[in-house]
């Protein structure tokens, strides 16, 4: 994701007052926790950080998930449509 960074610093140039430039940190955020949250990343349950540390095998292989790759796609996509959002 090359584009990810330019992006996210257009995203904060568009916002025209400190206010704007708030909301969407803490739409950026929000987003990040939501993923870190359902992914179970902020607090993976006990029993599930137990089972994969005996055997990683127990884990299904659709829930192995490049928690990077998805948080910088999950954050551009936000990015953009706070970008088109914006007037």
């Amino acid at each position: 994701m090359r584009y990810a960074q330019p992006v996210a610093q257009l995203t904060f140039q568009r916002a025209r007052t400190e206010e704007k430039k708030r909301q969407r940190a803490e739409a950026l955020v929000e987003a990040a926790r939501s993923l870190a949250l359902e992914a179970g990343v902020a607090n993976p349950p006990a029993d599930l950080t137990d089972a994969y540390a005996e055997e990683s095998e127990v884990v299904p292989p659709e829930w192995n998930l490049d928690f990077a790759t998805a948080l910088t796609r999950l954050l551009t996509a936000t990015c953009v449509g706070l970008i088109s959002g914006s007037s």
